[in-house]
Order: C-alpha cells, then sequence, then structure tokens
C-alpha cells in the first residue's frame, strides 16, 4: 500500500555535511511545512548518514503581561537521508502531525495532574466534596480505625459500593485483606504507619492518582490547581494570580466554558485545604507542591 500522501517530502542542497548544517535544513523544513514554533532538537539527531531527529515545540502562553514558552518536547519525528550531497527530509502530513502534537500535550497535562494528585493527596482529601463522593471508601477506613478490621459481604446489598471502592484499593498496599467464601476481612496495614482514617484515605491519592484523576468529584479542583501551577513552573517561579486570570487559564487548559460562580467555590475549596494561599488579596500555591510537581 503507498502511503507516500501521508508524508511532506523534501529535497535540499547541502554541500558540506555538517550537524549545523543539518540543523539548519531541518528547521527549514520545519518552518516552511508546519509552523515557526517547531525546531529540531539537536540532541536527537541520530547519523551523519542515515538521519533521524525529533522536533520540539516551544509554545508561547501569556499570563498578565509575561510571555512564556513552553518547551514540550518530541513531538513528532522526522526522516533523512543524504546522497551525493542533497538531503532529503520526510515528516508528518500536517494534520498527522498536528494530532501527534496534541497527543504530546494531552500527555504533558495529564503526566501534571497525576502529579498533582499524588503529592497534594493530603490536602486534597480534606475537601468535603471529595470525601463525601468517596463515603464508602471513608467507612471502610473509619471502621479500620475503630475496630482494626472490617468484614465485607459480597451477598449483602448494603456493602455493593464499599466492595467497589475496596476493588480500588486493594493492591495499593494501604490495607491487607483476606477472601474467604463470602466474605472479604480487610486489615490495616501496619507498615506505613498510618494514625486515622484521613490519613489512609489522603494516601490512596498517591497509590491510585489514576482513578482519582477520573473522577468527576476530583476532576474540577485537580484542574482548578493544574490551572495556577501550570503557568508557575512554565515561569520558573510562583505568579500571584487573581481568580478571573485563573478562569481564564483553566478555559485555555480545558477549552471549557465553567460556570464563573462554580470555579470560584473550587478556588474557595483549595484555599481551604492549603494547596491555595491567598496574599494581598491573590492566589498564590503551596511550595511544598510546586516544588515536588516541577520536577
Amino acid at each position: 500500500m503507498n502511503t507516500a500522501r501521508y508524508y511532506f517530502t523534501q529535497k535540499y542542497q547541502m554541500l558540506q555535511t555538517t550537524k549545523d548544517n543539518l540543523i539548519s535544513l531541518f528547521n527549514k523544513f520545519l518552518h516552511e511545512n508546519y509552523g515557526d514554533f517547531l525546531f529540531i532538537d539537536p540532541d536527537s539527531i541520530e547519523t551523519l548518514g542515515k538521519i533521524n531527529a525529533y522536533a520540539d515545540l516551544f509554545l508561547p502562553e501569556h499570563v498578565l503581561s509575561i510571555h512564556l514558552i513552553n518547551k514540550i518536547g518530541h513531538v513528532f519525528y522526522l526522516e533523512a537521508e543524504n546522497i551525493y550531497g542533497y538531503i532529503t527530509i520526510k515528516g508528518p502530513e500536517f494534520n498527522s502531525a498536528l494530532m501527534q502534537i496534541k497527543s504530546k500535550i494531552a500527555e504533558l497535562n495529564k503526566s501534571y495532574i497525576l502529579k498533582i494528585i499524588s503529592y497534594a493527596g493530603n490536602y486534597l482529601a480534606k475537601i468535603p466534596e471529595i470525601r463525601m463522593a468517596y463515603t464508602p471508601m471513608m467507612e471502610i477506613f473509619r471502621s479500620l480505625d475503630n475496630n482494626g478490621n472490617v468484614i465485607l459481604d459480597t451477598s449483602r446489598q448494603a456493602d455493593t459500593k464499599r466492595i467497589k471502592f475496596f476493588s480500588l484499593i486493594k493492591h495499593s498496599g494501604i490495607l491487607k485483606y483476606e477472601e474467604r467464601y463470602d466474605k472479604i476481612i480487610i486489615y490495616k496495614n501496619e507498615d506505613p504507619g498510618f494514625k486515622n482514617d484521613r490519613e489512609m484515605f489522603a494516601m490512596t491519592f498517591s497509590a491510585i492518582p489514576e482513578i482519582f484523576a477520573a473522577n468527576d468529584s476530583v476532576k474540577p479542583y485537580v484542574r482548578t490547581a493544574y490551572s495556577y501551577y501550570y503557568f508557575s513552573i512554565i515561569h520558573g517561579d510562583m505568579i500571584p494570580l487573581d481568580a478571573e486570570i485563573l478562569l481564564r487559564n483553566y478555559r485555555h487548559l480545558f477549552n471549557r466554558n465553567i460556570d464563573e460562580l462554580k470555579f470560584r467555590s473550587y478556588i474557595d475549596s483549595l484555599i481551604d485545604c492549603g494547596i491555595f494561599f491567598l496574599e494581598d488579596g491573590k492566589i498564590k500555591g503551596n511550595i511544598e507542591i510546586y516544588n515536588k510537581i516541577k520536577n
């Protein structure tokens, strides 16, 4: 099957095969076919014979009057061949390149969101709406805290939701359990030294961040937090922001026209739990969380 139509291919004359010339021609190819914000990663050029390299995206962002550049590495792959003083460069068709860029950005956003959940779990666990959404899990932890064990009966309707939530955390290392016929007996894992139900719940955020990231009750809080930390990470320091700027960031990052009053309630909850702070009427992040997620 001929797939040539899915690629851009261009030939350039190259009198001297040097890395600087290769970089210049790769960048020319990128700018002519994809746009001015893409540049070749010089360190990714593999050989001077059969030449392959990755393109990096330098995405401009604006917060207040600050102009930021977010470098997103290796968004798509280029191939090249040098024959008799001519280099032929091949790259993905434009829409394919765009899809790869969007996928890379989504992957980057997801990785930071998972970091926020992992490193800010002890703060997120304080938010009443999140605790309410995980009531069956909290019931298990509370019973463990009070009684040392929990017995769930698979044949009992009242335990159905508890068993569903238990299945999310049973391999997390937070709990010990054994299954006996239609019973699940759960014990507190003493190794991590958990003191109470809130600490056990907080630990689940770092143990299973992917589960929390998919939960509709958790998403708005984590996305609101990310709307602040994303731009601070690009800037290289925490930036005090107004709620209006944070709302604009949220809409920009997630392409969602969220209700302003609801958004402000998320901000208030993040302030109450310690993920945000108020400084001279502006929102600022938690330095502990910032230092962990920026790496």
